[in-house]
């Protein structure tokens, strides 16, 4: 109804209308003072009928906050517009540019550059300056002061000094409205990130504990699955399925080790360097491992650029997590399938991954991206900031994107540099 939503047009509507309220009750009571107790003769019923439709005007307001609680800037530019139309009504029916209330148009073009993006700051500036321009040029009002010709050009300067302070205001001061914006998001944005550290520390220190943990029972589990191998050697369908939990418990042997090597490089040293096309097929291989059932198409670009690199398992670790999202996102709607596709230039490795799944509405796909919202309706999106803050350490990003054929498409893009450096 109203064009893109923000949440700080609406606040600033409301702030209006209190403002409103005020200044229709200080017009009504200057123009009946100076109906009553100066010499001049103005239109006192027709002036006080300006306030009274501002009055209804504030009355509609009030309702339409009530009613809707979500605003945009062309909205509150419109809202300045009529109040900007009552000013200069008043203006013209008491004395035109030379009355000396003419400088209050610079309230509403100073409400405007504080609170409103630049663009619109400055139609509310070019509004009140149109209006005083049109008052200076139709004149129709005589003034009778003295001075004759000498206040003719007072006038005119005053006009000049109005646009000139205006222009100034507005650019002086949405420059400063707009640091502050800025201020205020960076704010919020490191906010976000301690928040975001945080929890990834709570979870580093459980992992750590955990894997001490887990390294026993995985030792124990080797061992009876051997034992069976040995006195079962006759069926094979029973071999096939210890087989099967052996490669297991390697995988999640391998996955402790390689967390303790990420964790402390200095002492488990680094991974030897290997292509970056191999680098990645382990992983997805890794990952066929533990989840057998989807089945993965992975497709390498045919200019596909595949220099040697150090393997960083928290990639590897991050685009496992991004591959079980799709895998379930894909289960969830009855299929299987998981496309994944592998751009490499001289600068940057981007590995898109597609699934079959819901998707997710545009607003959420953002913050669903950086880990603040989850992809699954009963997770709590731990997969996805472990992955987001994984890929940012190493300088790239990850993207989500509705499919046009449905599901959601993820894209990793990371710095070739980030995976050539020696860890140290």
């Amino acid at each position: 109804m109203f064009g893109n939503s923000e949440p700080n047009s609406y606040r600033i509507l409301r702030v209006l209308a209190r403002l409103r309220l005020a200044v229709v009750l200080l017009q009504a009571a200057t123009v009946v003072a100076v109906g009553r107790y100066f010499t001049g003769d103005i239109p006192v019923t027709a002036m006080l009928s300006i306030p009274a439709s501002l009055l209804g005007w504030n009355v509609l307001v009030w309702w339409r906050l009530g009613r809707w609680r979500y605003a945009a800037q062309i909205e509150v530019v419109a809202h300045l517009a009529v109040d900007i139309a009552a000013l200069t009504a008043l203006l013209w029916l008491s004395g035109g540019p030379g009355n000396p209330f003419v400088s209050l148009y610079l309230l509403p073009i100073a409400l405007a550059a504080a609170s409103l993006s630049a663009p619109y700051a400055w139609t509310v500036m070019a509004l009140c300056t149109g209006a005083y321009t049109g008052m200076l040029w139709a004149h129709i009002h005589p003034m009778d002061l003295p001075g004759g010709e000498f206040f003719h050009w007072h006038v005119v300067g005053m006009w000049v000094n109005f646009v000139l302070g205006a222009a100034l205001l507005t650019g002086t001061l949405g420059a400063l409205a707009a640091a502050l914006r800025r201020r205020e998001a960076d704010l919020a944005t490191a906010r976000e990130s301690a928040l975001q550290d945080e929890r990834i520390l709570a979870t580093g220190a459980l992992a750590a504990g955990t894997a001490h943990e887990l390294n026993t029972p995985l030792s124990t589990m080797a061992v009876l699955i051997e034992e069976l191998r040995q006195t079962q050697p006759q069926d094979a369908d029973l071999q096939d399925d210890l087989g099967l939990l052996a490669d297991q418990i390697e995988h999640c042997r391998r996955s402790l080790r390689n967390m303790l090597s990420a964790a402390d490089p200095a002492r488990h040293g680094p991974e030897a360097a290997k292509s970056l096309r191999e680098f990645l097929r382990a992983t997805f291989d890794r990952w066929r491992l533990i989840r057998p059932e989807p089945d993965v198409d992975v497709i390498f670009e045919d200019d596909f650029h595949d220099p040697r690199v150090i393997p960083q398992p928290t990639l590897a670790q991050a685009l496992t997590n991004l591959l079980n999202n799709a895998a379930d996102a894909s289960a969830a709607r009855g299929s299987n399938h998981v496309g994944v596709r592998c751009r490499a230039s001289r600068d940057w490795l981007s590995v898109t991954i597609d699934d079959d799944g819901p998707g997710l509405p545009e607003h959420q796909l953002e913050s669903a991206a950086r880990g603040l919202a989850s992809t699954k309706p009963e997770g709590f999106g731990l997969g996805l900031v472990l992955s987001n803050t994984s890929i940012a350490r190493l300088g790239g990003e990850v993207q989500l994107f509705t499919r046009p054929e449905g599901g959601l498409r993820t894209q990793v893009r990371v710095p070739l540099s980030a995976l050539q450096q020696t860890q140290g």
